[in-house]
């Protein structure tokens, strides 16, 4: 994937951010929502487009770290239904407890 949709050779981005026309596209009837002006709806498109690859980057970190996305209340359901720990615990092992460690010395 590339970091900007505009240097994608097959995305339609350009078309729609940038009113660079396309004789291969047929306008998406939803891109006049975007705007009254084709000014507006240019830039709400890029904002729009923008803001979701964010959600891909944080999807895509959260592949690589192969965890679960999803909102807290989604997240606990997982951990409910399944019997699995999903919830981000600290690094490394856990520290014995203060009892333990004095029964040894």
């Amino acid at each position: 994937m590339v970091s900007d949709p505009a240097r994608y050779p097959y995305s339609s981005f350009p078309f729609y951010a940038s009113s660079i026309p396309s004789s291969l596209l047929t306008p998406d009837p939803l891109y006049p929502t975007f705007g009254d002006t084709e000014e507006v709806r240019r830039t709400n498109y890029r904002e729009f487009v923008l803001a979701r690859l964010e959600d891909y980057e944080s999807f895509e970190r959260h592949t690589l770290t192969q965890r679960a996305l999803g909102s807290e209340a989604f997240l606990q359901s997982l951990e409910t239904n399944f019997k699995i720990l999903i919830s981000r615990r600290p690094r490394g092992r856990p520290q014995k407890e203060k009892r333990e460690m004095e029964a040894v010395q």
